[in-house]
């Protein structure tokens, strides 16, 4: 059942959500959106609009890659169970989980600094397109021995160029730790290290999260797990790359490359799923008398992971902004709130201040990833704001007219 049934259901005026989204898809801001919030356990705003490719209405079941959402809804929730079983902790140096990293400047970064993206990494690399300019043909149509990673239909990639992959993180500039420069090659190494353990995030993801709280959509490899394609939003179409659209397979090309799962980005969910994500995180770890994580550490990791610095973020968790209308969030989100967006425009934000759970859910990169009109008329964060202003929120910043 959908979580309005499950969590009860109650309106709210829409209208100037409504306002909001018809503005963005004149605009052509995205194709379609799910707005699902919640307060107090209760559904207050439940809406679809538009379509998923043009022709195919929004539904309420509507399943998107939610991008960077990965990091706190699968790799954070696998680091803070491995946290509570005494396999980790993000202050301890990564050599001392990858010990290939023991003679690399890498090495000696904790697992906190490379989780609140000040650990010195360059934001990101382009693996394939170095891959696409190898001259010895990294990819084929056809499965075969030794070039079986799935990248997309008709797509797979050899399984050795992983280390090529591994050679391009380890060579690239480092900088001193200390400043926040938001990166996802920390990411890689988490996948590296889960690899090393002979740890499936795909399969810990299903069988400690979904299976057990019934959440279907929730998932890596969503047409593997049964998921029909004509349920699942395309994300863009890729000329470069795989040359086609993408649909049903990751966006992000480097985890496509890692088949479909990374620890950066991979994950597919729709909004009711991901809206329970934020319930249980908003209870403490527990929904429905399953405990998912401990609160302790949930706590920590919700917190800034450096509040005497600059640096807003969470262990993993984005944080509101330090500064007036910026980041991710209105400046009515509380200090406490966290959450995470994803590169193909969703958002998941949680705020204990206001017992609220926001999900936004679009692919504003169909068909274009350089579309970048959801971001410029910040869609996210005015729909955002209506509904605190409806609940009468304060702005993080008494000063300033919000």
């Amino acid at each position: 059942k959908p979580v309005a049934n499950r969590l009860g259901h109650w309106n709210v005026p829409t209208q100037r959500v409504d306002s909001i989204l018809a503005l963005a898809l004149e605009a052509e801001a995205m194709p379609g959106a799910r707005v699902l919030v919640t307060h107090r356990g209760q559904v207050v705003m439940d809406r679809t609009v538009g379509t998923l490719d043009g022709t195919h209405p929004v539904t309420p079941e509507s399943v998107y890659d939610v991008a960077s959402i990965t990091k706190v809804a699968a790799t954070a929730m696998a680091l803070m169970a491995m946290q509570s079983e005494g396999t980790f902790d993000p202050d301890e140096p990564m050599d001392t989980w990858l010990p290939r990293l023991k003679e690399h400047g890498m090495g000696s970064r904790t697992g906190r600094e490379l989780l609140t993206h000040q650990a010195g990494l360059e934001p990101w690399i382009p693996f394939y397109v170095a891959a696409l300019a190898d001259s010895s043909g990294v990819f084929a149509n056809e499965a075969t021995e030794g070039c079986d990673v799935p990248v997309a239909p008709g797509m797979f990639m050899e399984s050795s160029y992983a280390d090529s992959v591994w050679h391009m993180i380890m060579h690239s500039e480092l900088k001193d730790p200390g400043t926040y420069k938001y990166s996802d090659l920390g990411f890689y190494l988490w996948h590296d290290w889960l690899q090393s353990r002979g740890m499936s995030l795909n399969d810990w993801v299903q069988t400690a999260m979904s299976d057990p709280m019934g959440w279907h959509s929730l998932g890596f490899l969503p047409l593997e797990r049964g998921i029909a394609l004509s349920d699942i939003a395309p994300s863009e179409e890729d000329l470069v790359f795989r040359q086609g659209e993408v649909r049903g397979t990751v966006h992000d090309p480097g985890a496509a490359m890692m088949g479909g799962v990374g620890c950066h980005a991979g994950l597919f969910s729709n909004a009711y799923d991901l809206a329970e994500l934020g319930e249980m995180w908003l209870r403490g770890g527990t929904l429905r008398g399953v405990r998912l994580v401990d609160e302790s550490i949930l706590d920590a990791w919700t917190r800034r992971g450096y509040p005497e610095g600059d640096n807003r973020r969470g262990i993993a968790f984005d944080k509101p902004a330090l500064d007036p209308d910026s980041g991710p969030t209105c400046n009515l989100s509380s200090w406490e709130s966290f959450g995470h967006t994803g590169f193909t425009g969703t958002l998941l934000w949680v705020d204990p201040t206001h017992d609220l759970v926001y999900v936004f859910l679009s692919n504003r990169t169909y068909p274009d990833a350089s579309n970048t009109a959801l971001l410029r008329m910040d869609t996210r964060t005015e729909i955002q704001r209506v509904v605190l202003e409806h609940l009468e929120a304060e702005s993080r910043f008494p000063a300033e007219l919000d």
